[in-house]
């Protein structure tokens, strides 16, 4: 009996996919990416810049928000001001 409730344990245990095959982040692994704090991530979903999933317990946000983000990149022309 022992051995059964073992083994049941320990298929129940949370699997979690390698990072890099996970289709979701949690916010605080999304603003990991960019270098940020995770209270960057939630201030980008509520100003509606990221997509999050709801409703399905955690919030989640697609990885495609991170390559959508990263795909915007341009290169930075503005002058620096000048002081007198």
């Amino acid at each position: 009996m022992m051995r059964h409730s073992a083994n049941l344990r320990r298929s129940q245990k949370k699997r979690v996919l390698p990072f890099s095959q996970r289709a979701t982040l949690s916010p605080e692994e999304f603003a990991a990416q960019f270098g940020k704090q995770k209270i960057w991530a939630y201030r980008q979903i509520y100003a509606g810049r990221v997509k999050a999933i709801t409703g399905f317990g955690n919030m989640m946000i697609p990885r495609t928000e991170v390559e959508r983000i990263l795909n915007c990149s341009a290169v930075f022309e503005e002058q620096m001001p000048k002081f007198r």
